[in-house]
């Protein structure tokens, strides 16, 4: 025979609403560490490009507390298995102007130890363009583990005034 546990709202003994199950069944887990975060920035015109940590300046949440604007680094709050996504464009230079054949590198980093890479080699023409800088990882993390995008010393990534063109998010899977 099988059991049934009928509940609205699971809480710990704090008070604090760990999860919400709604009429329909669906459950919705409001504290669970999540953040999504964005690159702009202040100004049109040149330093649109960047190098080294990329700091993502702006947020559209951050259930947590667990990513800093101020550095673009994310910290596990607690042990789990994490998904994180980068999205972006490499540029040439600090002025932010479109790639010319060379390499391009960028990394994810856990601990200041690179965890992925992003390669492209744009042997193309004469012609230039923007390549995308992307990268999906799942990892597990310990808490405290300190996750953070950069690129490699002489590879730009871009942003500018519009939203949209340098994003870094994350969150806790279980």
């Amino acid at each position: 025979m099988a059991s049934i546990i009928g509940v609205e709202t699971l809480q710990h003994t704090n008070g604090t609403t760990a999860a919400t199950i709604d009429t329909a069944g669906r459950i919705l887990t409001p504290t669970r560490p999540a953040f999504s975060a964005y690159r702009t920035k202040a100004s049109a015109g040149a330093d649109n490009g960047t190098v080294g940590t990329i700091v993502f300046n702006n947020e559209d949440h951050d259930i947590g507390g667990c990513f800093n604007t101020s550095d673009g680094k994310f910290t596990a709050p607690i042990a789990g298995i994490y998904k994180f996504d980068v999205l972006g464009f490499y540029c040439l230079n600090a002025a932010g102007a479109a790639c010319t054949p060379n390499s391009y590198f960028s990394y994810l980093y856990k601990n200041n130890n690179i965890v992925a890479i992003h390669y492209d080699y744009f042997g193309g023409s004469s012609d230039t363009h923007y390549i995308p800088a992307n990268i999906n990882l799942t990892l597990q993390l310990a808490a405290n583990d300190v996750i953070h995008y950069g690129t490699h010393a002489s590879t730009y990534y871009y942003a500018d005034q519009t939203r949209g063109y340098a994003t870094f998010s994350g969150y806790l899977v279980g």
